[in-house]
């Protein structure tokens, strides 16, 4: 079949190649110059598509590679669930879920050696329920940053604690983008993924937790924390059902897309029935239903764009030659697994977006994953929590940078405030790299399919 049919470049294997690195070249510069966008990314993907076709020998071959990556299988069903998590992910943020759950940490009414505790879990709790990283430091960062400081805790701490507990959710709720990538591009499903992956989010969550309780006891300010955030929003609790029952239906079998469309379902009920979001706003442009499909256009446009280099990169044979080349030094479980490690942490130094790296490495981690016959949640599990993980402390990763800019905005830290004085505290982050790189070395959690499986 002409759609099969192996590409040839000028150049040979480097031709062949020049594409991806055309690609990667782009991404790096972005990041270091600090243009951090997957529309950016996009138009990277772009570029190297157009190096491919002028590097390509048949161009009628080159056609049919770019369109049957476009139409990838992977792709349209990565697109779904992404329109689908987006619209469930504004259905939470607009019913003032974010601001519901900040009013309750509130309660709490503990002194402000708590904060940092408070911090973590609020984000915790916000991220795994919406699954955004970037939304819950967007909601959390301009209320907690200038509250703790006026009450003496070290903002060092506190951003800390807003990057651990915005990273918690983007690694492990089922309507993170990460999560659904992850899942995707190693062959598996969102439910066994979240659920295998559970016991590293709730060591290394606690480990911080501990570690927070720790130095927020090293504050001298011991007044207690006042209500200061608005109680008019305590009925979205509600919703945090919608991560409940979509856990439950996730685990009683129900697909993904079905599952999701349930829970959008129910949200715009419950958001309509408790007067959290008025009808004239779920239909208008800014609703949760237009807001959260256009949310997501970057992150497609990214996806269309990258599985056509991929493809291109695939057809040519490149692809095989390095996974060849790698599994020749890979002859152990073990040392598949820390390829994948080292190949992830270095896609996220270079690149610094969790997402797009979990795309770019996922189809490399499946290859060596298969060769010895490992869990294919054991390969979504390292490229996600890994990816998420250096998310969470790469300075130039775009919520990291979201987060320091709404802390100085703020007015509550001093104009010499960095990342610096950040690094030291975010626990979660360096709690699953610890767990998931020794995992891969000691084979702790391991897990082998049937062949064929």
């Amino acid at each position: 079949m002409e759609g099969n049919e192996k590409l040839y470049f000028h150049g040979g294997m480097l031709g062949a190649w020049l594409p991806m690195v055309t690609f990667v070249i782009v991404m790096v510069t972005a990041a270091m110059t600090g243009h951090i966008s997957l529309t950016v990314f996009a138009a990277g993907a772009f570029v190297a598509i157009c190096v491919g076709f002028l590097l390509s020998k048949n161009k009628k071959a080159f056609d049919a590679a770019v369109i049957d990556g476009v139409g990838d299988h992977m792709l349209a069903t990565m697109t779904v669930a992404f329109l689908m998590a987006g619209i469930l992910s504004q259905l939470l943020r607009q019913s003032g879920l974010i601001q519901g759950l900040i009013w309750l940490s509130s309660q709490m009414h503990l002194n402000a050696n708590f904060l940092p505790l408070i911090t973590f879990i609020t984000c915790v709790l916000i991220s795994t329920a919406c699954g955004t990283t970037g939304g819950t430091c967007a909601a959390v960062t301009p209320i907690m940053v200038p509250l703790a400081v006026s009450m003496g805790c070290n903002p060092g701490i506190i951003v800390g604690a807003i990057m651990s507990g915005s990273i918690f959710g983007d690694n492990l709720a089922p309507i993170s983008d990460t999560t659904i990538a992850s899942a995707m591009t190693q062959e598996t499903d969102v439910s066994s993924v979240v659920r295998t992956r559970l016991p590293y989010s709730i060591i290394s969550g606690v480990a911080a937790s501990l570690l927070y309780i720790y130095f927020g006891f090293k504050t001298l300010n011991t007044e207690t924390v006042m209500n200061q955030v608005d109680a008019s929003k305590a009925p979205s609790l509600a919703l945090l059902i919608l991560p409940v029952i979509m856990a439950v239906l996730m685990t009683k079998g129900v697909g993904l897309v079905s599952t999701m469309l349930i829970c959008n379902m129910l949200g715009i009920i419950l958001n309509l029935a408790l007067g959290l979001i008025p009808f004239s706003t779920m239909v208008s442009a800014d609703g949760p239903v237009v807001a959260g499909i256009s949310g997501m256009s970057g992150l497609i446009l990214f996806c269309i764009v990258l599985f056509a280099v991929l493809e291109i990169t695939k057809r040519s044979g490149a692809f095989d030659s390095l996974i060849n080349g790698i599994h020749k030094k890979c002859d152990t479980p073990q040392k598949a697994e820390l390829a994948c490690c080292g190949m992830t942490i270095f896609g996220m130094i270079a690149i610094a977006a969790s997402t797009a790296n979990i795309i770019i490495v996922g189809p490399f981690v499946r290859q060596l994953t298969k060769k010895f016959n490992i869990a294919r949640t054991r390969g979504a599990n390292i490229a996600d929590g890994l990816s998420t993980a250096f998310g969470g402390i790469v300075p130039y990763n775009s919520s990291f940078l979201l987060c320091m800019s709404l802390a100085m905005a703020s007015g509550a830290v001093a104009s010499s405030f960095s990342f610096k004085e950040v690094l030291p505290y975010c626990f979660h982050s360096y709690g699953l790299i610890i767990l998931y790189v020794g995992s891969a070395i000691t084979g702790i959690g391991r897990k082998f399919e049937k062949q064929g499986e």
